[in-house]
């Protein structure tokens, strides 16, 4: 069964660091994916946190900053592992959008006030798994004073700068969906489209909405 509601401590770390990313490229790109990450982490804040707007538009505002700025195409596939090779296209994109759901739901919420964290880089460099990407060190002071040291990995295409990981207490927030997934599908001898309506139930229900304190 896919889980909602609570979470792990170090999978709660990554839902405050997901959201700090979450903003306009377009708007942001910089020289370097350290400035793209700091310009995001401001914008962010500001178009999510907007007190004026509704619910909706809140909810339309991050799918569409968060298909902008991370390669939900290749997350996505990542944690679908060897079940994205046996699913029709169909199947793929129906659990590509419900999975965008799924996103919004756990991590939109800690959007709607501003807790006043703050978020520099203190680091750019390859990425040792992959140096076709960049691995950008970052630390996040909550309102409390607390320090939260956040591993970024970004890849440049030709549309810009895309997040494709993020890493927090040395759990990375790809392979934990990937675990909690493929499990699913290999339970059900690959049932994508099983795994896809079990998510929808779950949305339905509010499942994926965050505790928060």
């Amino acid at each position: 069964m896919v889980r909602g509601g609570r979470r792990p401590l170090a999978t709660a770390v990554m839902t405050l660091c997901f959201h700090l990313a979450a903003a306009g490229a377009a708007a942001a790109q910089g020289e370097d994916p350290g400035s793209f990450l700091i310009s995001l982490s401001q914008r962010a804040i500001a178009e999510l946190s907007d007190q004026t707007i509704g619910e909706a538009e809140r909810q339309e505002r991050f799918r569409g900053l968060l298909e902008t700025n991370f390669d939900m195409q290749a997350i996505g596939r990542f944690v679908l592992g060897v079940y994205a090779r046996g699913a029709a296209p169909s199947e793929q994109a129906a659990f590509l959008a419900t999975f965008k759901e799924v996103l919004a739901q756990r991590f939109l919420p800690y959007f709607r006030d501003d807790r006043g964290e703050a978020f520099t880089v203190d680091e750019v460099k390859p990425d040792p798994a992959n140096p076709r990407l960049s691995l950008v060190i970052s630390n996040i002071t909550l309102a409390d004073g607390n320090q939260l040291p956040v591993g970024w990995r970004i890849h440049r295409g030709e549309d810009g700068f895309k997040i494709i990981d993020v890493v927090a207490e040395g759990v990375s927030l790809a392979i934990t969906f990937r675990s909690e997934y493929t499990s699913v599908l290999k339970r059900s001898s690959g049932d994508l489209p099983g795994l896809t309506a079990e998510l929808r139930t779950k949305l339905a229900s509010g499942s994926f909405t965050p505790e928060r304190d």
